[in-house]
């Protein structure tokens, strides 16, 4: 039996485990706390423009070993990485592949120090949804996964990746050069997550804003260079495909916004920090990325103070 252990429940695992366990395939959800009690007790609600689902997975907190996965989905924020990583060991097995859906492009690395480089395929997911509650996802547009060999051979593997994928509705491409892409995604992520966070606003209001799209451009731009020296051209349709998305990809809030305003921790070093350490490493200038590095971390050590400012 073919066995899927998705490792967090938050908007990109909880979607995506559940479309594939709606599909009839196996999915545990590798999850605690509030999140696993909820789906224990309610099951997994996702409300979603592609059509809501309501499952009942089984969960676990620590596994034990008694079960190999097969297909690993790792989709846990990258500061959770560390303590991730020993409590999924047990699962990770000689026929074990796992697929990395997190955000920034230093996870795929970790992930190989980890469990080792060959058990590992890159990936990430363009999606719009967040956590209503625990157990609650609300999904508003996109949907993609992008995943790929780290060396970029279009292996069996992948190919076995894709045709689950491809049963369960879940749109998806094959990349054949996926550190490129992620850091593509990159790009996107670490324009629009910080300034959504600095001005507190939407997709749709920093594109509608010719002040916040000048600063969107030059961050981008300058992710773009730090690409360059690390050896991975970016497409300009791809920037321009960014500043210009489908109406319904507009209206909401960036993953980052939405740690800020429910007072949990940001990505800062997996997306402003990865850009500013490979900038430093290459010598090329990132004034904008460094500035979002330097406020979000100030707010990131205090999240008690992002809610008690006042004009006295």
């Amino acid at each position: 039996m073919y066995h899927i252990f998705v490792v967090g429940a938050g908007a990109v695992g909880g979607y995506f485990g559940a479309r594939l366990a709606a599909a009839g395939e196996p999915v545990t959800f590798v999850c605690r706390g509030k999140t696993r009690e909820a789906i224990r007790r309610g099951g997994l609600r996702i409300e979603s423009v592609a059509g809501d689902l309501h499952l009942r997975p089984p969960t676990v907190e620590r596994p034990d070993g008694s079960v190999q996965a097969d297909l690993i989905l790792w989709a846990v924020k990258e500061y959770h990485n560390r303590e991730a990583f020993e409590s999924v060991r047990p699962l990770v097995g000689e026929r074990t592949t796992v697929l990395s859906l997190q955000n920034g492009v230093d996870p795929v690395d970790e992930l190989a120090d980890a469990f080792g480089a060959r058990k590992i395929v890159g990936g990430f997911a363009g999606l719009a949804a967040g956590v209503v509650e625990p157990g609650r996802i609300r999904h508003t547009a996109m949907g993609q996964i992008t995943l790929g060999e780290l060396d970029g051979a279009v292996s069996e593997r992948v190919r076995a990746i894709a045709q689950r994928l491809e049963k369960a509705g879940v749109p998806h491409r094959v990349s054949e050069n996926i550190r490129r892409d992620l850091w593509g995604k990159l790009a996107w992520n670490a324009a629009f997550n910080p300034l959504s966070v600095i001005l507190r606003a939407t997709v749709e209001e920093l594109l509608n804003d010719l002040a916040a799209l000048s600063i969107l451009k030059r961050a981008m731009e300058e992710v773009v260079a730090v690409a360059k020296a690390e050896g991975h051209e970016l497409s300009p349709r791809l920037l321009q495909a960014y500043l210009n998305p489908p109406e319904p990809a507009k209206g909401f809030l960036t993953s980052m916004l939405q740690d800020f305003l429910k007072g949990r921790p940001m990505e800062v070093d997996a997306i402003s920090g990865a850009v500013v350490r490979c900038a430093r490493r290459r010598n090329v200038s990132v004034p904008v990325n460094e500035m979002y590095y330097d406020l979000l971390r100030y707010w990131d050590l205090r999240p008690d103070a992002r809610f008690h400012l006042s004009a006295s």
